[in-house]
C-alpha cells in the first residue's frame, strides 16, 4: 500500500536502469589485455604525432601482431584475433605497399585471413548510421584502427563536440569487446618542440579529444628511431616511455622495440663522431693551430675535444708536428675529410 505523501524513487535515467550500490561494490574480473600493459580489451586508444612521424606505419605493424597473435614491436605480447584498418588517408596502394613490407618474410599465408583493409570514400564516424555500421564490422572483431580522426568525420576537431566520435567508439567497444587505435595528428605546441605544453594540449584540436580516450600513445620520430610516451593511461599505473627503431631491408620493413641503453649509447656515440668532424673543419681551416685554438673554435674545452683530437691521430687523419709544450694540428693528407666523411657514413648503416 502505498503511504500518503511519499513519492516513488526512481530507478532508470534517460530509461536506463540505475546500478544499485550493492551491485556497484561486486569483485570486478581482471582486466583483459590485448596488448600487454597497453591497450585493454574494449578500449579507445589514441596514437597522437605529427605528419611522417610513422604513426601508419606503427598501427600497421599492430594490426599484423594481432593478427598473428605475435608480441608488437617484438617486444609487447598480444593476444591473436581479427583485426581491421578503417583507412581515410593513405589510400589503397600506399597502404597495402606498407602492409606487405611489414608482412614480408612472415609467413603472411598463416594469418591473411585475420585482417582486412578497409578504404573508405564518402561515409563520416559520429552518425547513428555510422554506429549501426560500427557495431556490426565490431562484433567478432579485436581490433580496429582508424586513420584518422581528422578524415573520418565532419566534426571540425577544434570543437568540443569532435570527441562525440571516441564516445561512439567506446559505446561500441564496451558492447562488443573490440578495441580501437584512432590515429591523430600533434597540434602546433607538440610540433614546434614545446615539451612543456600540457598533455591534453598536444593532440591537435579540442583538449576534449585528449578527455574522450582511455589511452593516448605520444610519438616522436627522427633518424628511424620513435620515442613513444603514453600521457594518459586510465587502466593503472602508466607505462614507462619505450622506444621502437624502424629499419627496411631485403626482408622487409622491421620494427622493433630498442633498449633504451642502446640508444643513449648511440647518440654519444654520434655525437662524439659530430665532434670529430668539427675539429676537421678547424683544422682544415688553420692548419698548424694548436688544441687549445681547437677548442674555441668548436666551443667544446675539456676531455671531449682532446679525445676527438687523440682519435683522429689514432686514425692517421690528423698528425701533431708540435712538441710537448705546444701542438700544431695538420690533416694527415689532401684526402683525410673524405676518408672521414666515408668511415663516418659506414658507421651510421
Amino acid at each position: 500500500m502505498r503511504t500518503k505523501g511519499v513519492r516513488q524513487v526512481a530507478s532508470t535515467f534517460g530509461g536506463v536502469p540505475l546500478l544499485s550500490g550493492l551491485k556497484a561494490l561486486e569483485p570486478l574480473p581482471a582486466p583483459e589485455h590485448l596488448v600487454s600493459g597497453l591497450i585493454r580489451k574494449g578500449s579507445v586508444n589514441l596514437l597522437v604525432g605529427y605528419g611522417s612521424s610513422g604513426k601508419t606505419w606503427f598501427a600497421s605493424d599492430l594490426l599484423l601482431a594481432v593478427a598473428r597473435g605475435k608480441p608488437w614491436f617484438g617486444k609487447f605480447d598480444t593476444k591473436q584475433g581479427k583485426t581491421l584498418f578503417l583507412d581515410w588517408e593513405s589510400g589503397r596502394y600506399e597502404l597495402c605497399r606498407r602492409v606487405q613490407a611489414l608482412a614480408r618474410g612472415k609467413n603472411a599465408d598463416a594469418f591473411a585471413r585475420n585482417f582486412r583493409l578497409c578504404f573508405v570514400e564518402g561515409f563520416m564516424l559520429g552518425t547513428e548510421k555510422a554506429r549501426e555500421e560500427l557495431l556490426a564490422i565490431a562484433t567478432g572483431r579485436s581490433l580496429i584502427i582508424i586513420d584518422s580522426l581528422r578524415a573520418a568525420s565532419n566534426i571540425d576537431e577544434n570543437d568540443s563536440r569532435v570527441r562525440y566520435i571516441l564516445d561512439q567508439l567506446r559505446g561500441v567497444a564496451e558492447k562488443t569487446g573490440c578495441s580501437f587505435l584512432v590515429l591523430h595528428h600533434a597540434g602546433k605546441g607538440k610540433s614546434k618542440g614545446n615539451a612543456n605544453s600540457p598533455a591534453r594540449e598536444r593532440p591537435r584540436g579540442s583538449s576534449a579529444i585528449f578527455d574522450a580516450a582511455d589511452t593516448v600513445f605520444d610519438v616522436d620520430f627522427a633518424n628511424g628511431t620513435a620515442k613513444f610516451t603514453i600521457t594518459k593511461y586510465r587502466h593503472g599505473p602508466t607505462p614507462v616511455p619505450f622506444s621502437v627503431r624502424i629499419a627496411d631491408g631485403k626482408g622487409g620493413v622491421t620494427v622493433k622495440w630498442t633498449d633504451q641503453e642502446e640508444l643513449d649509447q648511440a647518440e654519444k656515440l654520434s655525437q662524439f663522431e659530430d665532434l670529430k668532424t668539427a675539429v676537421l673543419y678547424v683544422i682544415h681551416a688553420d692548419p698548424g693551430c694548436n688544441k687549445s685554438t681547437v677548442e674555441e673554435q668548436v666551443e667544446s674545452r675539456g676531455v671531449s675535444t682532446r679525445k676527438a683530437i687523440a682519435s683522429l691521430i689514432d686514425e692517421n687523419l690528423v698528425v701533431d708536428r708540435g712538441n710537448k709544450k705546444s701542438s700544431k694540428l695538420f690533416l694527415h693528407d689532401d684526402e683525410t675529410m673524405t676518408t672521414h666523411k666515408k668511415r663516418n657514413a659506414q658507421g651510421k648503416k
